[in-house]
């Protein structure tokens, strides 16, 4: 009777070892599956962000050499040729219109025109009846400058920005916000510099 017993314990015994294993075995082969899963996410995110990294280049390296084009052909910034064609466009156009159309602070948009009055290429008018307020005046030197642009002075994205359909650049702008929500710094004061004067040829 004592030796059914033992054998009948030990036989519990041998099955409880078997479903232990079976569960470590279990364990291993999915820990190893989702380790592959996980290898294989990881993979294709690392990719995808290089494929988006590559993206920025081109944009970056393709602004950067129609602003270098423009400086070399007009002999000013870009940034400078902008507010010239603004000018030109609309004779009399005052500082803070051209600050609006721009997207750039009404601070930096003075700076630029004192730099193309000191120039030559514009001239500040006072209004008779408002002596505060400044009209702008294309010099024949800045028709000059203007004559020898490549293209648009604002460069070649919001062109390509406009050419895109609405949804398109609701979303684009939607992801950038999101993009931007991660970076370490996201500093918002670049927002109203422009172009140009960030990509350009560093300053001596």
């Amino acid at each position: 009777m004592l030796m059914v017993v033992s054998q009948s314990k030990v036989f519990v015994e041998l099955r409880a070892m078997r479903a232990q294993n079976y569960i470590v075995e279990q364990y291993n082969y999915t820990s190893t599956l989702c380790l592959g899963t996980v290898l294989k996410a990881d993979e294709h995110s690392s990719t995808l962000t290089i494929d988006v990294l590559r993206q920025f280049r081109v944009i970056f390296g393709s602004m950067r050499q129609y602003f270098r084009l423009v400086e070399e052909r007009c002999g000013l910034p870009a940034s400078q040729m902008w507010v010239l064609q603004e000018v030109c466009r609309t004779e009399g156009i005052g500082i803070n219109d051209i600050a609006l159309r721009m997207g750039i602070h009404q601070s930096t948009a003075s700076l630029l025109v004192d730099k193309l009055v000191s120039a030559g290429m514009l001239a500040k008018l006072r209004q008779d009846d408002d002596q505060r307020r400044v009209r702008l005046r294309l010099e024949p030197a800045g028709q000059t400058a203007l004559s020898n642009l490549p293209g648009p002075a604002e460069g070649i994205v919001p062109a390509a920005l406009s050419a895109l359909p609405e949804v398109v650049l609701k979303t684009l702008n939607i992801n950038l916000a999101a993009l931007i929500s991660e970076l370490p710094s996201g500093e918002k004061s670049f927002a109203g510099t422009p172009l140009a004067d960030m990509l350009g040829r560093p300053k001596p």
